[in-house]
């Protein structure tokens, strides 16, 4: 069509954006939201090994009703929001262990939490986690890095809290790449991930803290009140999802996503029923 003959206004008749193309799924998804799948799917085994054992006397036992939720295509959207966000607080994980006594390289076997009484407690279990932090976030960039065969990462000597930035955004820069990687090593990473954050959360005495929004979801044809904001260390927001338990539409927002769209609440950019 000449130019000419087109509409006055090139955004008067906007295109759909194409949408964009869904890898087959590799199977369930290996991290948290299917541990009720596998635990019911472990005991299954259990209870029909030990049915076949007995001569298959008895009721064979039924296979669990419990359907996963398969992976996206390695994990499904939610967990892999949820591992996104824990791999970006590991900076401010890596600087809280280091908040209490307990937890530096100074503090007496006195002032540790002790555990087992036939193991003696580490001198300095907050340094310890902390060595463990960057050690396999180093580990984990430097076998992406060779999978890409991008240059080798720089250490930042006498720095490691810049050494440990440094692998966090380059893992969070290639995160779709390493979840499309490996099944086995997606399952790996997102629970090296998970165990790292947590772990640090809870020597802190400081987990997440979960709460409802007032506001409905932002989202297109949801507008329904079922907000969950979980915080970190902090008070940093890991992610806000409306929750289908409570009639949402399940999306997720990241902490950009969630400031983005308060920012246009405060501007007067929304309109009044979303943001009452």
């Amino acid at each position: 069509m000449p130019r000419y003959k087109g509409p006055y206004w090139i955004h008067s008749q906007p295109e759909p954006a194409p949408e964009p193309e869904h890898a087959p799924s590799l199977g369930p998804c290996p991290h948290w939201c299917n541990k009720k799948w596998r635990d019911a799917a472990e005991n299954h085994a259990k209870a029909l090994d030990a049915w076949t054992r007995t001569g298959c006397r008895g009721e064979q036992p039924q296979p669990p009703e419990i359907e996963p939720w398969p992976g996206e295509p390695t994990l499904c959207r939610k967990c892999a929001a949820i591992v996104r966000s824990a791999l970006r607080e590991l900076p401010n994980a890596y600087d809280a262990l280091a908040s209490a006594k307990y937890l530096t390289r100074t503090a007496t076997a006195d002032d540790e939490r002790r555990g087992r009484s036939d193991v003696p407690p580490s001198p300095s279990p907050g340094a310890d986690h902390q060595d463990e932090i960057l050690s396999f976030a180093r580990d984990w960039e430097d076998a992406l890095r060779r999978h890409l065969r991008h240059h080798a990462a720089t250490d930042h000597f006498g720095d490691p809290r810049a050494t440990l930035h440094a692998s966090v955004e380059y893992l969070n820069t290639n995160y779709q790449t390493l979840l499309d990687w490996d099944y086995d090593l997606v399952e790996e990473f997102a629970g090296d991930i998970h165990r790292a954050y947590a772990t640090a959360v809870a020597m802190v005495k400081n987990k997440p803290v979960r709460r409802r929004l007032p506001s409905p979801c932002p989202s297109p044809g949801c507008d329904v009140k079922a907000l969950i904001q979980e915080e970190g260390i902090a008070g940093k927001p890991w992610y806000v999802e409306c929750s289908e338990r409570l009639g949402g539409c399940g999306r997720l927002y990241s902490e950009s996503d969630w400031d983005w769209f308060a920012k246009l609440l405060t501007d007067g950019h929304v309109r009044p029923a979303v943001a009452a």
